[in-house]
């Protein structure tokens, strides 16, 4: 429902909008800065907190070529946050945002359990 508001000569519409209510964990939630159409970096929504089940798995025991195997094996049947989302971005906001005519913005997105990204 739209109403419009006279103030000093300027019309104003106020328009209220109800949307489902999610319950979002904190720790899905990333920021992600576009610069000339491209993604060039993703951050967590909350960078003062440390969710460990953000960081891919690792065997301590092992030096460090063993971890890069164990994190490349884990790759390879996983995909990561950061292929997640950038695969959103090339798929659905990529040179869409604004018509194409916006070129840098921040965007704030959700990765749900099922690994779909929403823009929140």
């Amino acid at each position: 429902n739209k109403t419009p508001i006279n103030n000093n000569n300027n019309k104003f519409e106020y328009e209220l909008v109800l949307r489902k209510w999610c319950n979002l964990h904190p720790s899905m939630e990333f920021r992600c800065f576009i610069y000339n159409h491209q993604l060039i970096a993703i951050s967590q929504r909350h960078p003062t907190k440390f969710y460990s089940h953000l960081q891919l798995p690792a065997d301590q025991d092992n030096d460090e070529e063993d971890e890069e195997e164990v994190q490349q094996q884990y790759h390879h049947h996983h995909p990561t946050y950061v292929e997640i989302i950038q695969d959103f971005h090339e798929t659905y906001v990529q040179n869409r945002f604004a018509d194409g005519q916006v070129h840098r913005y921040v965007m704030d997105v959700y990765v749900d359990s099922q690994e779909r990204t929403w823009i929140v």
